[in-house]
């Protein structure tokens, strides 16, 4: 494991290794008392912001699981959950300004007896202290019940991510279409 670790850092990637061997001499995984895996009950001040930014990632990750929700339930009155109020979305139909008008054009943009399902995939996020970049594959099928797709779109999501009293929403959003097939 030592060697992966060198060969990372060699690389430039931060990794460490500690060697477990010494501190376990003499103690069992199982016993009285359990020795090996016991409960942590306490964190060291080097894992603190590590689990910090580990939650702040998933967090954000997990506002395009929620947008795809809220798009694919046509739930367009929660967009605030997703959406900053100031946000800014560019995509290759327009530019919106404003939860408000993201709002409207989404339910604009409902077609009666279409469905959609999004998929996000390949989810990036680099955040930086209350600030957030967020990148995502997005494959959107739209549908009529007990059909096949119809249309089928992919796209890549590029976002903002920013940290606000209610949690973490996107305050802008750039999509950009990278195929389209019509059937």
């Amino acid at each position: 494991m030592q060697g992966a670790v060198d060969d990372a850092t060699v690389a430039g990637i931060n990794a460490w290794f500690s060697n477990p061997k010494a501190d376990s001499a003499g103690k069992a995984v199982c016993g009285e008392p359990e020795s090996v895996h016991g409960i942590v009950k306490t964190l060291v001040d080097s894992v603190v912001p590590a689990v910090a930014r580990t939650t702040d990632r998933v967090e954000i990750a997990d506002l395009f699981a929620r947008l795809a929700n809220l798009l694919d339930e046509c739930r367009h009155e929660d967009a605030g959950t997703v959406y900053h109020d100031v946000v800014v979305v560019r995509s290759p139909r327009g530019e919106l300004h404003g939860l408000d008008e993201v709002t409207a054009h989404l339910k604009r943009s409902q077609v009666e007896g279409e469905h959609t399902q999004h998929v996000h995939g390949d989810v990036l996020v680099q955040v930086d202290g209350d600030r957030a970049k967020a990148t995502a594959n997005q494959l959107t099928y739209f549908y009529r019940d007990g059909e096949a797709p119809h249309r089928t779109s992919g796209l890549r999501v590029a976002c903002t991510a920013v940290r606000t009293s209610a949690g973490w929403r996107f305050s802008e959003s750039q999509i950009t279409l990278a195929w389209m097939q019509e059937k």
